[in-house]
């Protein structure tokens, strides 16, 4: 079930590096890693990954990340579940190994451990209308683009202080350059 990554003379369009299986499936490789190996157990179409399965990321032989859900000739296509080294999930529609469309993160190990975003992704990046929970501090921002907060919604607030993320936009004009912790006087 287990192979490494293939050294291959042509890689198609949009492809990182190629990863086999034992069986001879192949796989896109979108963040390679040293000493990576794959196991896919869903259908294999002209030696490509294809159509419903489990496919586990290995690192020296320790299982690293899931996605379960689907493929197209090797790359994550439709609707799956990836879940990554840090312990983060993502769930929705893929198109091309990125999220596209409606889904769900949930943040793994770090800073944002615990945050969920439910919304609109764009080349897998937050994008569009949805919402942010903080694990931390509740707010909600409804609208992203590019993973940034362009109008806020529902501000709550903690102990009396605001909490603001990031660039934070309204109308195109720069209302606060902050990061995540307590508003104070911003640029």
């Amino acid at each position: 079930m287990l192979a490494g990554a293939v050294h291959a003379k042509e890689l198609p369009e949009g492809f990182n590096e190629l990863i086999r299986t034992d069986e001879g499936c192949y796989l896109n490789n979108s963040f390679p890693k040293p000493k990576e190996t794959a196991s896919w157990t869903g259908g294999c179409v002209d030696g490509w990954a294809d159509g419903f399965g489990v496919m586990r990321w290995y690192s020296d032989g320790v299982l690293t990340e899931t996605y379960v859900g689907e493929y197209k000739k090797g790359r994550i296509n439709g609707v799956g579940q990836y879940t990554w080294r840090d312990g983060g999930i993502q769930t929705g529609v893929w198109v091309d190994d990125v999220m596209q469309g409606l889904g769900e993160a949930i943040a793994g190990k770090g800073r944002y451990r615990g945050d969920v975003y439910i919304g609109n992704f764009k080349d897998g990046m937050m994008h569009g209308r949805g919402k942010y929970h903080f694990h931390m501090h509740n707010e909600d921002f409804q609208k992203l683009s590019g993973g940034r907060a362009v109008d806020l919604i529902d501000i709550s607030v903690r102990s009396g202080k605001y909490w603001v993320l990031d660039v934070i936009h309204d109308h195109n004009d720069v209302v606060a350059v902050c990061g995540i912790h307590e508003h104070e006087d911003c640029e």
